[in-house]
Protein backbone atom coordinates (compact mmCIF):
# COMPACT_ATOMS: atom_id res chain seq x y z
CA UNK A 1 0.00 0.00 0.00
CA UNK A 2 2.83 2.38 0.76
CA UNK A 3 4.41 1.63 -2.61
CA UNK A 4 1.22 2.46 -4.49
CA UNK A 5 0.88 5.69 -2.54
CA UNK A 6 4.44 6.69 -3.37
CA UNK A 7 4.01 5.92 -7.09
CA UNK A 8 0.78 7.90 -7.20
CA UNK A 9 2.37 10.78 -5.26
CA UNK A 10 5.25 10.92 -7.75
CA UNK A 11 2.67 11.15 -10.53
CA UNK A 12 0.88 13.99 -8.77
CA UNK A 13 4.08 15.95 -8.19
CA UNK A 14 5.15 15.55 -11.81
CA UNK A 15 1.62 16.43 -12.98
CA UNK A 16 1.89 19.78 -11.23
CA UNK A 17 4.97 20.67 -13.29
CA UNK A 18 4.21 19.48 -16.84
CA UNK A 19 3.39 21.70 -19.78
CA UNK A 20 2.70 19.34 -22.68
CA UNK A 21 0.12 16.77 -23.64
CA UNK A 22 2.71 14.05 -24.16
CA UNK A 23 3.98 14.35 -20.60
CA UNK A 24 0.38 14.40 -19.37
CA UNK A 25 -0.13 10.92 -20.84
CA UNK A 26 3.12 9.70 -19.28
CA UNK A 27 2.04 11.01 -15.88
CA UNK A 28 -1.40 9.43 -16.24
CA UNK A 29 0.29 6.09 -16.95
CA UNK A 30 2.40 6.49 -13.78
CA UNK A 31 -0.69 7.34 -11.73
CA UNK A 32 -2.56 4.42 -13.32
CA UNK A 33 0.28 2.13 -12.27
CA UNK A 34 0.03 3.41 -8.70
CA UNK A 35 -3.73 2.88 -8.66
CA UNK A 36 -3.34 -0.59 -10.19
CA UNK A 37 -0.87 -1.57 -7.47
CA UNK A 38 -3.32 -0.33 -4.84
CA UNK A 39 -6.26 -2.27 -6.31
CA UNK A 40 -4.20 -5.47 -6.60
CA UNK A 41 -2.99 -5.29 -2.99
CA UNK A 42 -6.46 -4.35 -1.73
CA UNK A 43 -8.05 -7.28 -3.57
CA UNK A 44 -5.40 -9.64 -2.19
CA UNK A 45 -6.12 -8.42 1.34
CA UNK A 46 -9.86 -8.88 0.86
CA UNK A 47 -9.36 -12.41 -0.46
CA UNK A 48 -7.06 -13.20 2.46
CA UNK A 49 -9.73 -12.35 5.05
CA UNK A 50 -12.66 -14.12 3.35
CA UNK A 51 -14.21 -16.79 5.56
CA UNK A 52 -14.06 -19.64 3.02
CA UNK A 53 -11.54 -20.22 0.22
CA UNK A 54 -14.08 -22.37 -1.64
CA UNK A 55 -16.67 -19.58 -1.82
CA UNK A 56 -14.19 -16.79 -2.59
CA UNK A 57 -15.73 -15.89 -5.96
CA UNK A 58 -19.23 -15.64 -4.50
CA UNK A 59 -17.98 -13.51 -1.62
CA UNK A 60 -16.05 -11.20 -3.94
CA UNK A 61 -19.15 -10.62 -6.04
CA UNK A 62 -21.14 -9.71 -2.95
CA UNK A 63 -18.35 -7.30 -1.92
CA UNK A 64 -18.34 -5.65 -5.35
CA UNK A 65 -22.10 -5.48 -5.76
CA UNK A 66 -22.39 -2.12 -4.01
CA UNK A 67 -19.81 -0.45 -6.23
CA UNK A 68 -21.37 -1.94 -9.35
CA UNK A 69 -24.91 -0.84 -8.56
CA UNK A 70 -24.23 2.62 -7.17
CA UNK A 71 -23.55 4.37 -10.52
CA UNK A 72 -26.67 2.83 -12.02
CA UNK A 73 -28.90 3.79 -9.11
CA UNK A 74 -27.38 7.17 -8.30
CA UNK A 75 -29.15 8.97 -11.14
CA UNK A 76 -32.52 7.47 -10.27
CA UNK A 77 -32.25 8.19 -6.57
CA UNK A 78 -31.07 11.77 -6.95
CA UNK A 79 -33.89 14.26 -6.60
CA UNK A 80 -34.58 16.28 -9.78
CA UNK A 81 -33.99 19.58 -7.98
CA UNK A 82 -30.48 18.42 -6.98
CA UNK A 83 -29.40 17.43 -10.49
CA UNK A 84 -26.77 19.68 -12.05
CA UNK A 85 -28.18 22.29 -14.41
CA UNK A 86 -25.91 23.64 -17.11
CA UNK A 87 -28.44 25.54 -19.20
CA UNK A 88 -28.75 29.27 -18.77
CA UNK A 89 -32.42 29.95 -19.46
CA UNK A 90 -35.46 27.96 -18.57
CA UNK A 91 -36.65 27.70 -22.18
CA UNK A 92 -33.30 26.35 -23.44
CA UNK A 93 -32.93 22.61 -23.75
CA UNK A 94 -30.58 21.32 -21.05
CA UNK A 95 -26.95 20.84 -22.04
CA UNK A 96 -26.14 18.06 -19.57
CA UNK A 97 -26.45 14.61 -21.17
CA UNK A 98 -28.84 13.26 -18.51
CA UNK A 99 -31.11 16.24 -18.99
CA UNK A 100 -31.00 15.97 -22.78
CA UNK A 101 -32.22 12.40 -22.56
CA UNK A 102 -34.93 13.36 -20.07
CA UNK A 103 -35.94 16.25 -22.33
CA UNK A 104 -36.24 13.96 -25.39
CA UNK A 105 -38.31 11.43 -23.47
CA UNK A 106 -40.61 14.17 -22.19
CA UNK A 107 -40.97 15.59 -25.71
CA UNK A 108 -41.84 12.22 -27.23
CA UNK A 109 -44.35 11.36 -24.55
CA UNK A 110 -46.01 14.77 -24.78
CA UNK A 111 -46.06 14.62 -28.62
CA UNK A 112 -47.65 11.16 -28.49
CA UNK A 113 -50.38 12.46 -26.19
CA UNK A 114 -51.50 15.21 -28.63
Amino acid sequence: MIGSTLVFAVGLVVLAHIHSLGWFYVVEAIMGLGFGIYVAVDTALVIDVLPSKHDAAKDLVSCARGSLLSPALRRRLRAPENRPHTHQYEDDPPAHSDHRLDHRIEQRTSDAGH
